[in-house]
């Protein structure tokens, strides 16, 4: 028999009456402490309309400016003109910007000095803190406690969004207002800030490496080499007539052998349609593009689906060692499936590339695709107005660097070690452990 939860009057006392709603609002009951709102103002200082001047240039902050971490990492230069009619706060050094818009992705970021005087988009709410130590309240909002109940408090089916009276609601946990968790908060949030300020992209590391084992000549000795025009034979024109196409031996300068992508592929295959309404807890995972991150299959928003829709799927079935390439939507998006997804079933919107290993290791091909070189050549072949894609004929078309498998090892190597010094970690680890303390 399936379990019943009753819920108290003064949670049923509530004007959404849908499910998530009611039972997010009886969480927070389980929460002891000081409503948000009694801890910090919201929303304080305001940008009206007739206070903006069209030609003076604003640093403007909205949802793309903060990373998956909660750092703000930068501002867009706008004059008042180019100003979003969204964009009506203004912060300063210590406010907190938590998104109110997707709150599932767990926008929140403090205001650093450098950020000072910003305008900043309304999808987000300011919080300035009086009675709280911001580095205590930047992780205790971005905790999962905290996440989830947003989350749930959200409504809105395209794009959830959560009520700004809603997260005044919130409580802020007792043990926030002590000089210990104040002074473990500062250090962390120091600490977090210094290893991301230090961090490259993998996009970043892999084309250093690259440069650095002369895969490639740089573009400043490539610009110098070029030539404006060139002429091409009429018998190399297929079925395409943008010029991009046919620019891939100008477009980036090897010093080693190149490949179509095809030549160096034992085989392709394509992803399997099933329907979101059979997506399941556990079972098989079901991989969507989504779920590629950071150059593997990431299992933080992964579904699964039942082994009968594996069977008459069998085509799209992955194994070790294979390459997951997207093309719809964000192109050219790739991962290695390693031991842990071999039997995991790719969506349709995911090529599978089984790699032919005595030219090309998988995962420096993986590598590869995850550059803006490779970037650009997804981009050339790609069509779609509302949406993009590239068809299976223009991936096989791809151009790839093949050093020798030697050098790609040593390649291979040189990455995953200046990664492995950057990972986050075992820090985000310790934080957890922090932030656990504070609902304790």
């Amino acid at each position: 028999m399936a379990e019943i939860s009753t819920l108290p009057y003064n949670v049923i006392n509530n004007d959404e009456w849908v499910v998530t709603s009611l039972l997010s609002k009886q969480d927070l009951a389980v929460i002891k402490g000081t409503p948000l709102n009694e801890v910090v103002d919201f929303n304080p200082d305001r940008l009206n309309q007739d206070q903006i001047i069209s030609d003076r240039e604003y640093s403007y902050i909205d949802s793309n400016c903060i990373t998956e971490e909660g750092i703000l990492l930068s501002a867009k230069k706008m004059h008042g003109e180019e100003l979003p009619a969204r964009a009506r706060l203004i912060v300063r050094q210590g406010d907190i910007l938590i998104s109110t818009v997707r709150p599932e992705r767990n926008l929140v970021a403090v205001v650093t000095k450098e950020f000072e005087g910003c305008v900043v988009n309304t999808t987000f709410a300011v919080l300035r803190p009086k009675r709280i130590l911001a580095e205590v309240l930047y992780f205790v909002l971005r905790s999962n406690s905290f996440n989830k109940q947003i989350t749930a408090l959200s409504k809105g089916m395209t794009v959830p969004t959560v009520k700004l009276k809603d997260l005044k609601d919130l409580e802020v946990p007792d043990n926030c207002f002590n000089d210990a968790i104040e002074n473990k908060a500062n250090e962390y949030f120091s600490l977090w800030i210094e290893r991301n300020n230090n961090t490259k992209s993998t996009e970043q590391v892999v084309e250093e490496v690259f440069t650095k084992n002369d895969i490639l000549i740089i573009e400043e000795e490539l610009i110098k080499e070029s030539i404006l025009y060139q002429p091409y034979p009429y018998d190399k024109l297929k079925d395409r007539l943008d010029v991009g196409f046919y620019m891939d031996n100008k477009s980036q300068a090897w010093s080693v052998e190149t490949k179509s992508l095809e030549d160096i592929t034992i085989k392709f295959r394509s992803g399997a349609a099933i329907p979101s309404k059979e997506y399941k807890t556990e079972g098989i995972p079901y991989v969507r593009i989504k779920d590629l991150k950071g150059n593997l299959i990431s299992k933080e928003e992964l579904v699964y689906i039942d082994e009968e829709f594996k069977e008459i799927n069998l085509k799209s079935t992955l194994f070790k060692n294979e390459v997951l390439i997207s093309r719809v939507g964000t192109i050219g998006k790739a991962a290695l499936v390693d031991e842990k997804f071999e039997g995991a079933v790719a969506n349709q919107h995911l090529t599978i590339v089984m790699p032919d290993v005595n030219q090309v290791l998988p995962e420096f091909l993986v590598y590869y695709f995850n550059t803006t070189w490779a970037e650009k050549f997804f981009e050339s072949r790609s069509g779609g107005a509302a949406q993009q894609f590239i068809k299976l004929g223009a991936i096989k078309t791809i151009k790839v660097p093949v050093p020798t498998i030697q050098l790609q090892q040593k390649i291979i190597d040189e990455i995953n070690k200046e990664l492995k010094l950057m990972d986050l970690r075992a820090v985000r680890k310790q934080i957890e452990e922090f932030t656990n303390l504070l609902f304790d």
